[in-house]
């Protein structure tokens, strides 16, 4: 599968669990006047692409687009990871169990419409 990595796997893997570990339980502090999520998600996009540019000059990581490679990473930092740590926190602060199992219910049901449409359908995959 085009863009599916080793590196990619483990990185979102572990990801999740590292970023709801290190945040802190008051979401209104503020790190040098700057609210934390915010802090956290450009410090966690920085370090993520970090790495990635490591494993890129290391060659065990591809990036095949001239606009998705070094040195473009901050197309990687502003589309890749920060609306992934967005949404993560968004998730993670939400009140309610319900909500947050409404919400991630609604993202296995569109990966699999989309899997459906571009491996079934399209054959794409």
């Amino acid at each position: 599968m085009v863009g599916l990595t080793i590196e990619i796997s483990m990185m979102f893997l572990v990801a999740g669990v590292i970023l709801a570990k290190s945040l802190p339980a008051d979401k209104k502090m503020k790190i040098r006047g700057i609210p934390n999520r915010w802090v956290l998600i450009v410090a966690y996009s920085l370090l993520f692409v970090f790495i990635e540019v490591i494993l890129h000059f290391w060659g065990v990581l591809v990036w095949t687009y001239w606009w998705w490679n070094w040195p473009f990473v901050l197309l990687i930092i502003l589309i890749g990871y920060m609306p992934y740590m967005i949404f993560s926190f968004w998730i993670h602060d939400m009140p309610s169990l319900k909500k947050k199992i409404v919400i991630v219910s609604g993202v296995y049901a569109l990966d699999i419409v989309l899997l459906v449409v571009f491996m079934g359908i399209l054959k794409w995959i």
